[in-house]
């Protein structure tokens, strides 16, 4: 005797279909937050190896920041510094960690950047940026107590809270409010949210690791 088959009905495809979109559509915002969070975590990794390397260099540079420029776009042409250990023909910072990172490339990107919101980063080399006044850049020259090359580890009296390095701009924005990683010179990573403001403020920190309190270029004078 043949057996009888029922089919779905169409009321119940549809009740399924409409199950499925509401379950996608609460769930594809915790997915995009989980990619962003994923891409933020790998430019903090990227961060806390250029620390390592940066750690490296001083190490075997009797305890001197490179006298490098702070990205492609900054390059530091000069190889006698007035101060610090020069890198030969190495203009740039991530050049002169090149050795004491593994000489790995992909490090140089937060993926959130390269080729993506901000492919204008590619000029600069990299994604983050290095704290050295170089070539008439008007932003380090505005804050020359944040200097770097050209000094001690021993000139800093707050390693914990004078930023090396730090994002070169926001991975992602909520409302006019960015995230930004600072990596310290003591080693340690930390993402921030903060306003473009504050970011310069914070970012440009002293080497005793006192914010500044005035924006001193063209982003506004206070």
């Amino acid at each position: 005797m043949r057996g009888r088959y029922r089919g779905f009905t169409l009321i119940e495809l549809l009740v399924v279909i409409a199950i499925i979109a509401i379950l996608a559509a609460l769930l594809f915002p915790v997915f995009i937050r989980a990619k962003a969070a994923a891409r933020d975590q790998t430019c903090c990794n990227n961060l806390k190896q250029w620390a390592t390397g940066l750690q490296l260099y001083i190490d075997t540079y009797q305890g001197r920041f490179p006298w490098a420029g702070s990205s492609g776009g900054y390059p530091h042409r000069s190889a006698a510094p007035p101060g610090g250990e020069g890198i030969g023909t190495t203009d740039t910072c991530y050049n002169a960690l090149y050795f004491y990172t593994g000489r790995k490339t992909s490090i140089r990107w937060c993926p959130y950047h390269y080729g993506r919101k901000l492919p204008w980063l590619t000029v600069y080399g990299w994604s983050y940026y290095y704290f050295c006044p170089h070539n008439g850049n008007i932003y380090a020259q505005a804050y020359p107590d944040s200097w770097l090359c050209g000094y001690a580890m021993s000139d800093v009296s707050a390693a914990a809270k004078k930023p090396a390095f730090c994002e070169n701009w926001a991975n992602h924005a909520t409302g006019k409010v960015f995230s930004y990683a600072m990596c310290y010179c003591d080693g340690h990573v930390k993402r921030y949210q903060y306003t473009v403001r504050e970011f310069i403020l914070n970012c440009y920190a002293s080497r005793d690791g006192v914010p500044q309190t005035k924006l001193k270029w063209p982003h506004g004078n206070e």
